[in-house]
């Protein structure tokens, strides 16, 4: 089973619910910087078979994206045991210093 995984309606609780740790990547395809930061989020993915990587594109999981507020993407979401730790979004993404900080 992979770890970089679409986050959707459907599988987004049992994601959450089944992983101590998740980190959310909220995108739009028509987001610039989301679609530059998809490589970076993907290459600690690679780097971190341990934890869940899971994408919502905000078009298509709307649900999800008004549940957790989200106003601005790119966004990143921290998840440990169910509950949000902390979260990120718009220019306050440093692709560089997510990368060296989840490896």
């Amino acid at each position: 089973m992979t770890n970089l995984i679409t986050l959707t309606e459907s599988n987004f609780k049992k994601t959450i619910e089944e992983n101590e740790f998740v980190i959310v990547d909220f995108w739009a395809t028509w987001c610039k910087p989301c679609v530059a930061f998809t490589p970076i989020f993907e290459a600690a993915a690679k780097k971190n078979k341990d934890i869940i990587f899971g994408m919502v594109d905000i078009d298509n999981g709307k649900v999800i994206a008004d549940y957790f507020q989200v106003a601005i993407v790119p966004a990143v979401l921290f998840v440990r045991d169910r509950a949000g730790i902390h979260a990120q979004d718009g220019e306050s993404i440093d692709p560089i210093n997510f990368l060296k900080n989840i490896s």
